[in-house]
């Protein structure tokens, strides 16, 4: 049965994303973001590639996430984020040796009620005012794992506001790496890790040869972040990082008609021809994960190697594009392809796609939905 739409995912290209961000400058952990299904783009295939090539452990959201790659990749380690874990799953986190970022006193208590022993890291607030113990309590922590040796702790973290702002000494970012730096000094043994996918790059780029620890995300699919230059010399290091984009999104062609001028597309008629026109259907909408959005003006998708407008409103499972302007003069075919984004550079990225309904990459990645085959190539 032929698939409404595929992402393709290029293996390859993650491999060396992964070995580019892990090599990019001196780093004391390394520790990948799977979160919500690898970004969308499959967990499985993409944890075994990682592992593959060295890295040894990877974080996600918790225990639902942990164990599709638990069963595949037995001795990868795997840290879980997620806070107020229940009891049952507590359980299991510790039977089978996952390593629990720990962010409130309720989820240690818990743990230190079990009895076992168990791999932890603390996440401390240091700014970002989302999850995290404060920073002044940091010092009854030699107390609670005097009384509670089982609890062994690995690591210390923290989430930067932004990262892409870190070369600038003035900015939030640095603030907060400050207040790390400080933390970090209190818990010696512990690794640490604080940079993100911006914060790295940013690092790299200003020349920064710290060891710290790392949790990239978006940028193993190739998503190059747009970082505050202090120097020309770090916007040109910026500009030679080879990240490479992982995926295309593709669809093809179900219908095509020709529409007299002033006649409306789909739903509400928001946009009508301003002349005799070709109109193509595609078959992929918002359920599938294509953001309907108010404005298409900016919209585009790529077919035999141009692009062209979408028109009228994304349906649940269809949009349209406006094919009048085609340079190939051959018969438009049904199930010809079409490209929402992909790595050639003919085609939008998913910045662009992105940029176009004021969202943000992760957003586009994360929600495209389960009935978009994944291919792997």
């Amino acid at each position: 049965m032929k698939s409404r739409a595929v992402l393709e995912i290029n293996l390859e290209r993650i491999k060396q994303n992964a070995q580019i961000l892990k090599n990019i400058k001196p780093q004391s952990f390394f520790c990948p973001i799977l979160k919500a299904d690898a970004y969308g783009h499959g967990v499985i295939p993409i944890a075994k590639t990682l592992w593959d090539i060295g890295v040894n452990q990877v974080g996600v959201l918790n225990a639902e996430e942990a164990y599709p790659i638990l069963k595949a990749i037995p001795k990868i380690n795997i840290l879980i984020f997620d806070p107020l874990i229940p009891k049952e799953e507590l359980n299991w986190i510790v039977k089978n040796n996952l390593t629990i970022v720990c962010s409130n006193w309720k989820d240690l208590e818990n743990l230190s009620n079990l009895n076992k022993k168990t791999q932890i890291h603390l996440k401390f607030e240091t700014g970002f005012s989302r999850l995290g113990f404060q920073l002044n309590s940091a010092k009854k922590f030699y107390e609670f794992f005097k009384k509670n040796p089982l609890l062994k702790l690995k690591g210390i973290g923290t989430h930067l506001v932004s990262g892409e702002d870190l070369g600038d000494k003035d900015s939030f970012s640095f603030l907060q790496l400050k207040k790390f730096l400080k933390l970090i000094k209190l818990f010696p043994k512990a690794k640490n890790h604080i940079l993100n996918s911006p914060a790295l790059v940013s690092q790299f780029a200003h020349c920064d040869s710290s060891n710290l620890g790392s949790r990239p995300g978006i940028s193993l699919y190739g998503i190059k972040p747009k970082i505050f230059f202090q120097t020309k010399k770090a916007q040109k290091k910026w500009s030679q990082l080879n990240l490479q984009p992982v995926s295309c999104l593709k669809s093809h062609i179900v219908a095509l008609q020709e529409i007299p001028k002033k006649t409306p597309v789909s739903y509400g008629a928001r946009w009508k021809a301003s002349k005799k026109s070709k109109i193509a259907t595609v078959s992929l909408g918002y359920a599938e994960g294509f953001f309907r959005a108010q404005d298409h003006s900016k919209r585009e998708v790529l077919f035999r190697g141009q692009r062209v407008p979408i028109v009228g409103t994304v349906c649940m499972n269809f949009f349209m594009i406006d094919l009048t302007n085609i340079k190939q003069k051959k018969p438009i075919r049904l199930g010809e392809e079409v490209i929402i984004f992909g790595s050639n550079k003919k085609a939008l990225s998913v910045e662009e796609q992105a940029t176009a309904i004021n969202t943000i990459p992760y957003e586009l990645f994360t929600s495209i939905g389960s009935k978009v085959k994944r291919v792997y190539i």
